[in-house]
């Protein structure tokens, strides 16, 4: 069933059909599920939100991760978590000094642990960041 949830989420590309499979997915996590789930649903849930320019979703599934894993943090969540905002603000148009040292700070993490599908995003918020009028949170 994750597998099946996972393809629904990451590949639905209609706003409804992405909104049903995201809501799907945060029903299945309230009935209980292992914590790789959890962090495997709310990582495709931000990019989902993300890709599809939806700012407050991107934060809410951030939020709901941070909350997950607020007893026990792990880097990875915490990389997640604070990528998801940092897009966020950037994608609203947030371009200052501090936003473009945390999007650096995120890029070379991301790179030092090698999760590679976190940069692309990121360096679309460099680029956005250097050039205002770009869009960040993209592929």
């Amino acid at each position: 069933r994750a597998r099946h949830d996972r393809a629904g989420c990451a590949g639905a590309t209609q706003a409804p059909s992405r909104r049903a499979a995201l809501a799907e997915g945060e029903a299945l996590l309230r009935g209980g599920a292992i914590s790789h789930n959890y962090f495997e649903f709310y990582g495709l849930a931000i990019d989902t939100s993300l890709k599809s320019q939806n700012w407050e979703e991107a934060e809410r599934y951030a939020a709901a991760l941070e909350d997950y894993t607020h007893q026990e943090p792990l880097a990875l969540c915490d990389l997640l978590i604070a990528r998801a905002r940092t897009l966020a603000a950037v994608g609203r148009g947030r371009s200052d000094a501090e936003i473009l040292a945390e999007v650096r700070r995120l890029h070379a993490e991301a790179e030092r642990i090698g999760l590679m599908t976190a940069l692309p995003a990121l360096d679309e918020a460099l680029r956005a960041t250097a050039n205002p009028t770009a869009c960040a949170g993209g592929d």
